[in-house]
């Protein structure tokens, strides 16, 4: 949970970070080309987070999406074969490619390094043979097909309204079903001092899902819809043009330049505060700020050394931010590259003025965000009534940090569908059934996976075919979206990406964990980061090395949070020696 609340925080900076110096990027068409390729690139990640549970990898990711590719506009185009037999064909091949890959580790006992790398080069070269190196496309023939990759069939509205029903079927299932059948066990893990608190923490925790679920719908129903808010911010921009262009007139009679980076970062707060519906605001918010405080107080009530550093820490944090977004910020939509600012001893640029006022900023964000989450983790965890609250308290964050967005009046991609009811079926299998216990277990020790009577062979081969079964549909959703494919160079460096967010989202590469919710994060976080860079026109020369740095951090971070916590259960263990063992720290 914790990990997962992490990465997530991560994610929640990088996207604030962003939108503070541009708003452009929380617009419409911007965050349905995130989320278009968050999911395409999510379901190679899906794939390979199976792979990495059981302490594998796979290197030719990319070359079998390429070779999907190839192959399905090769089928449809050139052979004249229908799509709805071209499609299932492409991905039987991919997946008998991963058949292949875990029969030579398995039964020929090959290292699943050499044996991918080996696959990286030979599928990137049939491709090219195949398609004899030319561009493959369909031109502007089977439009409908291509919907799967370019569609949008829907708002997020839509989806929001049907995710609400779900969550509010599974909060009446929790509250009716699963809640009755462990009333005894919970009742005595949530009494605490005060009995006072007992009945409305265990009623919290019976319908908390019921709520979250009430939230979402109500937020889904006052939300703008796209016609409503593509009006309002015609408007602003019309207004603003309006009086641009007066100003500009007035600077140019008085022969003072008129600076266009100027009017871009106006016209950018301006269009930002017409997204921001104040209905879609105001609700989440209302719900937050009580159940925030709620935990907060309960947990200066039950424990008050645990969360007296972070709540200190928080308000430092935000005192910064807000001093930083007052003075900082204006400072920098005001500065133009070319200004020099004298310093005395010397001249200093304007891009370096602006670089370390972003630098600033970054840090000062990044610490108010981290501050955030560890007031959030030492609330839940100081009383029963803070871990009750948590879920919808989160919820109700998350939702107001979207009412500022236009997510929810933009389209959902097509691929989003595919990659969330791949992701549903993958958490399942992970956490619900006896497969996905084998294949952590495999992942922790293949020796005592075998011992114990898992058919670790049988198991490691059909994670390999997973794999190359999602690159197939991946490749596949890839060609019809961009309906153009070269096989010398489509998909490379894919798999590293999908590697990146899988590890990036908590899967271990020692193997025995993952979580598919923490996957999906990850691979949000790698398309933000490459969507961030060009919105906040850093520069592609650096974007890998962010990328990496970014990367390495996050992972760094994980390994640190483990180790303290590992150290912490340590130091519980020995000072109460006659009590329960602590719980396992990499869990």
């Amino acid at each position: 949970m914790n990990k997962t609340l992490g990465i997530f925080g991560l994610l929640i900076f990088v996207c604030l970070f962003t939108a503070l110096f541009n708003p452009a990027f929380v617009s419409e068409a911007n965050l349905f080309n995130i989320t278009r390729q968050t999911a395409q690139y999510g379901i190679l990640s899906l794939g390979v987070a199976f792979v990495i549970i059981t302490g594998g990898i796979d290197l030719s990711i990319g070359s079998v999406v390429g070779l999907g590719a190839s192959l399905l506009l090769l089928m449809i185009s050139d052979w004249n074969i229908p799509p709805s037999i071209a499609i299932p064909c492409v991905i039987a091949v991919c997946a008998l490619i991963g058949l292949v890959h875990g029969l030579l580790i398995t039964r020929v006992n090959l290292q699943p390094f050499v044996v991918t790398l080996c696959g990286l080069l030979v599928y990137r070269g049939a491709a090219r043979w195949i398609s004899d190196d030319r561009p493959l496309g369909l031109g502007t023939d089977y439009e409908s097909i291509r919907l799967l990759g370019s569609g949008a069939p829907f708002s997020y509205t839509t989806l929001a309204i049907g995710a609400s029903v779900v969550a509010i079927l599974f909060g009446l299932y929790h509250a009716l079903v699963l809640h009755g059948a462990q009333a005894s066990s919970e009742a005595d893990a949530t009494t605490t001092k005060s009995p006072k608190d007992s009945p409305s923490v265990a009623l919290l925790q019976r319908w908390s899902w019921l709520l979250v679920g009430v939230l979402l719908l109500a937020f889904a129903f006052i939300s703008p819809s796209s016609e409503t808010k593509k009006a309002s911010v015609k408007s602003a921009t019309a207004n603003l043009e309006a009086s641009t262009d007066m100003d500009a007139a007035a600077a140019k009679a008085s022969n003072t330049p008129v600076i266009k980076i100027k009017k871009d970062r106006v016209k950018n707060k301006i269009t930002l505060e017409q997204r921001v519906s104040r209905p879609a605001f105001i609700l989440p918010a209302a719900v937050f700020l009580p159940t925030f405080l709620t935990m907060i107080v309960g947990g200066w009530t039950s424990k008050r050394k645990v969360i007296l550093k972070p709540m200190i820490a928080s308000l430092l944090a935000a005192g910064f931010l807000v001093a930083g977004v007052l003075f900082l910020l204006p400072v920098y939509q005001s500065v133009i590259p070319g200004d020099l600012f004298s310093l005395g001893f010397a001249d200093v640029s304007g891009r370096l003025v602006a670089g370390l006022i972003m630098v600033s900023l970054f840090a000062i964000l990044a610490s108010a965000v981290g501050a955030a989450i560890w007031l959030l983790s030492a609330a839940a965890s100081c009383s029963p009534l803070g871990k009750a609250l948590l879920p919808l308290t989160g919820f109700a964050g998350l939702l107001t940090l979207l009412s500022m967005t236009s997510l929810m009046s933009s389209m959902v991609p097509a691929p989003m569908l595919i990659m969330i009811a791949l992701a549903v079926v993958s958490s399942v299998v992970l956490n619900c059934t006896v497969f996905g216990r084998y294949l952590k277990a495999l992942g922790h020790s293949e020796e005592a996976a075998r011992y114990s009577g898992i058919n670790t062979k049988n198991t490691t081969m059909l994670a390999y075919v997973f794999c190359s079964t999602a690159a197939g549909l991946g490749g596949v959703l890839f060609a019809l979206q961009i309906n153009s494919v070269q096989a010398s160079v489509f998909g490379n460096f894919y798999e590293l990406y999908a590697i990146a967010a899988a590890v990036l989202g908590g899967c271990s590469l020692r193997g025995g964990d993952g979580n598919i919710i923490g996957v999906v994060i990850g691979a949000a976080i790698i398309q933000v980061l490459y969507n961030s860079i060009t919105v906040l026109r850093i520069g592609d020369k650096l974007e890998f090395a962010i990328v990496g740095m970014v990367i390495l951090c996050g992972v760094m971070v994980d390994e640190i949070v483990r180790n303290l916590v590992a150290k912490r259960a340590l130091l519980k263990r020995d000072s109460n020696p006659d009590g329960p063992p602590a719980e396992a720290a990499g869990g």
